[in-house]
């Protein structure tokens, strides 16, 4: 992760100050440049958690308005939402419920193309953006996402069961 880079810099730039002789100059700089990759490190990580959802590694609802804002032309926007989701939840745990949303996620992005946007809107929804994209062509690509999730299963204490559907 970013922290841990920063860790890792700021560790080096140390060891390199002890190596080379530590001079009030030599000082400043080193820790400049220490303070420098904390900063980075923190705003790398602020972005991250506003801009993409832990779970699913989707981009977040956040990222999803802002790439509103920005698009022209022709283009379509779905939500899905997975059915039955709290019958998953109350069944397997919350944990199952989890994995279900991961693996959504994870075979979702792979109909899309590259300038598409698949975004966790919330809960067990997500947004769909399609620049350049009619109804026609958007109800084509949802259905590619439908078909691949009645062929998708996922695992819960060892039992394998189907992704639900999506609406």
């Amino acid at each position: 992760s970013t922290s841990n880079v920063a860790g890792l810099g700021i560790l080096f730039m140390l060891i390199l100050q002890m190596h080379t002789g530590a001079s009030d100059a030599s000082l400043n700089v080193f820790s400049i440049f220490a303070l420098l990759m904390c900063l980075y490190a923190i705003l790398q990580e602020s972005w991250r958690m506003a801009y993409l959802d832990e779970l699913t590694e989707l981009p977040a609802r956040r990222a999803l308005r802002e790439r509103l804002q920005k698009v022209g032309g022709t283009y379509t926007v779905a939500m899905l939402d997975v059915d039955h989701f709290k019958s998953i939840n109350d069944e397997f745990g919350h944990a199952a419920g989890d994995e279900v949303l991961r693996v959504y996620s994870k075979n979702i992005m792979t109909v899309f193309r590259h300038h598409d946007m698949v975004a966790r809107y919330g809960g067990e929804e997500l947004a769909v953006l399609l620049p350049n994209t009619d109804a026609d062509g958007a109800i084509r690509a949802l259905n590619k996402v439908r078909r691949r999730a009645a062929e998708t299963r996922w695992q819960s204490n060892g039992a394998v069961s189907q992704v639900p559907s999506f609406s």
